[in-house]
């Protein structure tokens, strides 16, 4: 309060926030009182207008507007109507409108001041199949403020584009000996509108089978009617239409020439097949075994594969005659009876299959040698035998192949298995015999240590190789180096239990502990350290070793010359 000689002043202040969307004026009465006996007082009226400011934004009644319409909507025709409003006055709450994306092509409008949205340009569905609009309300204060919602417009299909086939014209060849319902072959037919215009299609024959020898299924498959005669007539030409689901109807035609032949000359045929399969731990997860190979002289037979007996251990692909095996296959053998028929004629041809289990005492006694410069399907065919039957004679034991797998840069590792074991250094002799490299590992162990290579399976990963007359089929494996320790008053045994490893790692060389290591072998050989009870393996099974690499040409040649020292290739 303030006040001078004749007058005192009061200001009138603020004590809340105003808003003008809720009071646009106040009506206040003041009233003054002196401090007089008897106090006096008088009263005046104050009226205070608020003035607007842009402090509200455009509120949408809908957050997300729908709207469905026909493709073949007029230009013009109004699709859907936003509203915004905005609480401010005046220019303040003036709302216009505008399309902010979504509209890729300018096919709709909208009209900025009612927010009508209209199609500008024709619509097809089968190019967009729906739109969504982004739409913004701005108001006209100062400064602007605006708000954005969205508008999903789905285009509604009409029958606008008919069926078409994929060919213009299509030919087939049919032999004479079929019967009635033989597929001749199948139309196919695709529509780029959707149901209900779309599919089922109705085919029909327009002119060439006047005989009607020909129908065909809703599926688009023509098949015969009746029975095909070569000397009667050998060709066909049928004009077929394929009609939509739509209203109105729309349709597209092609042309069929059939070709008929004489009836089957020759039956097929079929090689044998021989199969071995190696289930490590006795378990075998099942999968491909290989392919029962047949031919026809016959040009257009077609060959159907199947079991003379079925069996729900096996099955076979009646197309491609691709045999498989069901998951939990006993070892032991089986024999299968394959037929092989063209319609007419039915071959059969016999599948042995053997199952044997891979145990890991095998894998102790196993070696593993490189081949470079041949593949695995002519290893398994042309030269496993040969370098089984060559071993066996030089090492005097039987010797067994339980993996093939290709290496990078062209090499094929060969897994061998010796039955009882061998050293080395006779292996590497037995190798050098039929002119093949000895096994050299290089680990860079020190305090007299000895390089080894562990070998493992991968039982989940089966490798399948199948020629025309033989497959085999194994688990794939894996090998790394380490050395292998002689510590210890026993020095001669070696400690090659999971604590007693040294692994090889990136290259790096691997010392063994000295004598004074608390490391060490005792007897009977147990591997002992910080725990106890780790058993050395026997000394009679070494572990296996890295693969020397050894060429193609260098195998063919010296398997000839050990298995016949007479024989040239």
């Amino acid at each position: 309060m303030e006040r001078n000689d004749t007058w005192m002043f009061s200001v009138i202040t603020i004590a809340q926030q105003l808003d003008y969307e809720r009071a646009h004026d106040y009506l206040l009465t003041v009233q003054a009182t002196d401090l007089g006996t008897p106090p006096l007082s008088n009263q005046a009226l104050v009226n205070v207008t608020v003035t607007d400011n842009n402090d509200n934004q455009p509120i949408f009644t809908q957050q997300s507007y729908s709207a469905r319409v026909s493709e073949d909507i007029p230009i013009g025709d109004s699709v859907i109507q936003v509203t915004a409003t905005d609480l401010d006055s005046g220019n303040n709450g003036e709302v216009s409108y505008q399309i902010e994306r979504g509209d890729r092509h300018q096919q709709f409008y909208i009209d900025p001041s009612t927010g009508t949205i209209s199609v500008s340009r024709p619509l097809d569905r089968e190019m967009v199949s729906s739109y969504v609009l982004q739409i913004r309300a701005t108001d006209n204060g100062i400064p602007r403020v605006s708000n954005l919602a969205m508008v999903n417009i789905d285009v509604l299909d009409i029958n606008d584009t008919p069926p078409l086939f994929m060919q213009s014209n299509y030919t087939a060849i049919v032999q004479e000996d079929k019967k009635p319902g033989w597929g001749v072959t199948k139309l196919t037919v695709s529509d780029a509108d959707i149901a209900p215009n779309g599919a089922p299609y109705t085919f029909e024959i327009l002119s060439g089978d006047v005989g009607g020898t020909f129908r065909v299924e809703p599926d688009g498959m023509v098949r015969t009617a009746a029975k095909l005669n070569y000397k009667l007539q050998s060709t066909y030409l049928l004009h077929i239409r394929v009609f939509d689901n739509g209203s109105p109807i729309l349709y597209s035609d092609t042309w069929l020439l059939v070709k008929v032949i004489e009836e089957s000359q020759f039956p097929p045929s079929v090689s044998p097949l021989d199969i071995w399969v190696g289930a490590y731990l006795d378990r075998f997860p099942g999968g491909e075994m290989g392919r029962v190979h047949a031919t026809d002289p016959d040009q257009y037979d077609t060959l159907t594969f199947g079991l003379a007996t079925k069996t729900p251990l096996f099955n076979i692909n009646p197309v491609d005659g691709v045999l498989t095996a069901e998951p939990g296959l006993d070892t032991g053998r089986y024999n299968l009876n394959v037929t092989v028929t063209d319609g007419k004629y039915t071959s059969h041809a016999n599948v042995r299959v053997t199952v044997e289990a891979v145990w890991e005492d095998m894998l102790q006694q196993a070696y593993s040698i490189r081949l470079n410069g041949i593949t695995p399907h002519n290893f398994i065919l042309s030269q496993r035998k040969g370098l089984l039957r060559a071993l066996k004679s030089t090492l005097m034991k039987d010797t067994a192949l339980i993996s093939v797998q290709e290496a990078k840069h062209g090499y094929l590792d060969v897994l061998l298995s010796v039955k009882g074991g061998v050293e080395v250094e006779r292996f590497n002799e037995a190798l050098q015999s039929i002119g093949l490299n000895g096994v050299v590992l290089n680990c860079e162990c020190l305090n007299e240590a000895i390089c080894r290579q562990r070998i493992q399976l991968e039982s989940e990963r089966i490798l399948t190789f199948a020629t025309d007359v033989t497959s085999f089929v194994a688990p794939a494996h894996t090998h790394d180096l380490y050395c292998a320790c002689k510590l210890g008053p026993t020095a001669a045994k070696e400690i090659v239990s999971r604590s007693c490893r040294l692994r090889m790692r990136g290259g790096r060389r691997f010392a063994c502990p000295s004598q004074r290591a608390r490391l060490h072998c005792l007897a009977p050989p147990l591997c002992s350290s910080d725990r106890p009870n780790h058993t050395c393996p026997p000394a009679a099974a070494p572990p296996p070793l890295a693969p020397p690499s050894i060429t193609s040409s260098m195998l063919l040649d010296h398997l000839a010359r050990a298995v016949s020292p007479s024989a040239s290739l």
